[in-house]
């Protein structure tokens, strides 16, 4: 698939903009706000707060890291089944050097472990260390690398600061003295890690976070299925096409929400004795032939996830035009992105479904697939109604809405193309009630896409307009990036002067054979050369050798953030950047 038809299917293919009838919307709540007092509003409608009693069991989140400060952690409870819950009254208890408050926010006062110990009643609780790192002395500039999401330390890292060389320590620092004033370009490789690189930081304590280099065939998750049988227990029955997307919850923020985070691997399907590429979390199904689609797989990041599934039933006499090609076998030269996007106008009311807090196996030489059953349980009869700062036509903006959860990620439960209509959302449920939305509208660029963000916190239903909650983008869409280069051969980066004013950083992801290169910058109005270390010096890969395609995001960010803040201990943390993102463009970099 070319990048636009897999951006286009992953992106709006999965769910579409059902027409408005009479029954949608008859919610009697979307925000626990509409609520009486000790309810929650939970599956759309108001419900008792679940109480102590019910929580069999919790895990804290997230894995964190503090520089004697403070991080808010979250404690997400389970019923007996195992089902998350929305219970939000637990007890915060705290050994070590620090306090924490009836909100689960801990204040570290010095270096060291801290336990936190989140108690529900008297028989369940659960427990989590937070490392306390200790101030760097005046004149040090210290890098502290740990691995993504996971906040463990990662030993044995190479740092580059400047010309200064260093490696981690036990504790996953590494000090560099006598640099003068900064700002430096920091630079960090660690075998089994994809790298890092923060050009121009100021700060002069900075925590680098790594992803962990999964090679493809190593990737762990879940496993499922959805049968034709499964199809016709949903709404809209009669229909012989049917179509579902499964997958998992992305952390981190608005710009990672990728098709390859969120398709998996391909995966060969063949129809008509023809075989095609498929994302590994897609259904697709004719009658009862499902085309062998009807297992799915899920990849999923490490740590406590969210994995999610979304689909439902389609006329084969309305999309007889669009599949004719499949049906009469002559398939060898149809983009099959392009193929489902023409479906898009034609979907009916789809049906959406969560499973909260599941943790994937470990990836390994051998990957391992955990069964799960991901029930489409939920109608999308939440509306939002998306005002854009001009109106597209229909099908040139894509809009995605999601639970946005601080500790579990972006949740996807509606999409649409055409903002003329309410976007219809399925509402929060399952653990994921005290969530707030992240609505993004993408527009589709030469070469990429340019894309709004909006965060709010509740999106009403019985209190909203008929015509759903306004949901109000109040800037414009960012101007495409101006072209830079990577010079791969003399290892030089070519910086382009910002295309947009408001645009804050960069960020470039270069993908290489042995692995990947995340180098973020600060942006300006004038271009900039930066020289890039070689990895191999350390005796590791080198993604420049042979690298295979990269990607520049510029980003703008919620004010007071500023590009300094994305690498500061103190700061934001890249890894988990949420709500900070108000806009962003995507588009190929060039590699020569």
């Amino acid at each position: 698939m070319t990048l636009r038809a897999v951006l286009r299917f992953i992106f709006v293919v999965a769910v579409c903009s059902a027409p408005i009838d009479s029954s949608f919307g008859q919610l009697t709540c979307g925000a626990t706000s509409e609520c009486a007092a000790g309810s929650i509003c939970s599956a759309g409608s108001c419900q008792a707060a679940p109480t102590a009693a019910q929580v069999a069991q919790c895990v804290i989140l997230p894995p964190s890291v503090v520089r004697q400060g403070t991080v808010r952690l979250f404690a997400l409870a389970k019923n007996a089944s195992g089902r998350a819950i929305s219970f939000s009254q637990f007890r915060w208890s705290l050994f070590g050097p620090g306090t924490i408050d009836d909100r689960g926010t801990v204040t570290a006062n010095g270096a060291g472990e801290l336990t936190v110990v989140a108690s529900a009643g008297q028989t369940s609780s659960c427990a989590t260390k937070v490392i306390s790192y200790p101030r760097p002395a005046a004149n040090d500039f210290r890098v502290v690398v740990v691995e993504a999401l996971a906040s463990r330390p990662i030993v044995g890292a190479a740092v580059v600061v400047d010309q200064s060389v260093g490696r981690t320590d036990a504790s996953g620092i590494s000090v560099h003295r006598g640099l003068g004033a900064g700002p430096h370009d920091v630079h960090v490789f660690a075998a089994g890690y994809h790298y890092t690189s923060f050009i121009g930081a100021a700060s002069n304590d900075l925590l680098v976070p790594l992803a962990p280099n999964i090679p493809a065939n190593s990737g762990s998750g879940f496993i499922g299925k959805f049968s034709s049988r499964d199809f016709q227990q949903l709404p809209v029955q009669g229909e012989a096409v049917h179509l579902a997307f499964f997958g998992s919850g992305v952390a981190g923020s608005p710009i990672d929400l990728t098709p390859q985070k969120l398709a998996g691997q391909l995966r060969p399907v063949t129809i008509n004795a023809t075989t095609r590429s498929l994302p590994s979390g897609l259904v697709l199904g004719l009658s009862d032939n499902m085309f062998g689609t009807e297992e799915y797989r899920i990849y999923a990041d490490a740590g406590t996830r969210v994995i999610w599934g979304i689909g439902g039933n389609l006329s084969l006499t309305d999309v007889i035009g669009a599949l004719g090609p499949v049906l009469n076998g002559n398939t060898s030269n149809i983009d099959v992105g392009a193929l489902l996007a023409q479906l898009l106008p034609l979907f009916g009311k789809l049906s959406a479904g969560q499973v909260v807090g599941v943790d994937p196996p470990s990836n390994g030489d051998t990957p391992n697939f955990s069964p799960v059953t991901i029930p489409l349980d939920a109608r999308p009869d939440l509306r939002a109604a998306i005002m854009l700062p001009d109106r597209p036509a229909k099908g040139d903006v894509f809009v995605i809405g999601a639970a946005l959860h601080d500790s579990l990620g972006i949740v996807p439960l509606g999409f649409s193309d055409d903002v003329s209509k309410p976007l219809n959302l399925a509402p929060l449920t399952y653990g994921l009630e005290e969530s707030r939305w992240t609505i993004i509208a993408q527009v589709m660029q030469p070469g990429g896409l340019s894309a709004l963000v909006k965060t709010v916190d509740e999106i009403r239903a019985a209190a909203a307009p008929i015509g759903g909650e306004p949901v109000v983008f109040d800037r414009p869409f960012m101007k495409p990036t101006r072209s830079g280069h990577l010079d791969a051969s003399r290892r030089m980066l070519f910086l382009p002067a910002h295309g947009d004013s408001s645009t804050v950083f960069y960020r470039i992801d270069v993908h290489g054979a042995g692995g990947d290169w995340q180098i973020w910058s600060g942006s300006s109005s004038h271009p900039s050369i930066v020289a890039l270390p070689d990895p191999r010096t350390f005796d590791l890969p080198d993604p420049l050798r042979g690298s295979s395609s990269a990607t520049i995001i510029a980003g703008s960010l919620v004010k007071p953030a500023t590009y300094d803040l994305l690498s500061a201990f103190d700061g934001m943390h890249v890894d988990r950047l949420g709500a900070l993102i108000d806009a962003f463009t995507l588009a190929q970099f060039n590699i020569n």
